[in-house]
């Protein structure tokens, strides 16, 4: 797995993910990502949790973790793709971390409130863009 991620600043992964690569993981979430970047050298390990939302940890130690909005579940499709566009947005707009992973998370709850993983409607991304734009 080093040589895959030679070079990477920023891993994302699920949960399950993590506790496949870092078995450190399944007693401590968050020590388990730091010693994740730390043995691979990456800036931050993102992790989601499904409905639990996600974690950001970096290197040093540092943890990010936003509130989690309860939502009524449509279909979690789209979901994992829809926070990755959100936080690589993030990043290349130069968001802090927490504002990236608050955004991303709750476009994720969003698309996990209609049925399929792309709105049909291009008036659902309005308020997210609005809201990106601040």
């Amino acid at each position: 797995m080093q040589a895959l991620l030679s070079g990477c600043r920023w891993l994302k992964l699920n949960q399950q993910k993590l506790v496949e690569v870092d078995s450190a993981s399944t007693q401590s979430l968050l020590r388990g990502a730091q010693e994740l970047a730390n043995r691979i050298g990456v800036q931050t390990v993102i992790v989601t949790r499904g409905a639990e939302g996600a974690v950001a940890v970096t290197a040093d130690g540092s943890a990010i973790c936003p509130p989690v909005r309860t939502i009524s579940l449509a279909d979690s499709v789209g979901a994992g793709d829809a926070f990755s566009a959100v936080t690589l947005l993030g990043i290349l707009n130069g968001w802090s971390l927490g504002t990236t992973l608050q955004r991303a998370t709750a476009f994720a709850a969003a698309v996990c409130e209609i049925v399929g993983a792309v709105p049909n409607d291009v008036a659902f991304y309005r308020p997210h863009i609005e809201a990106w734009q601040r």
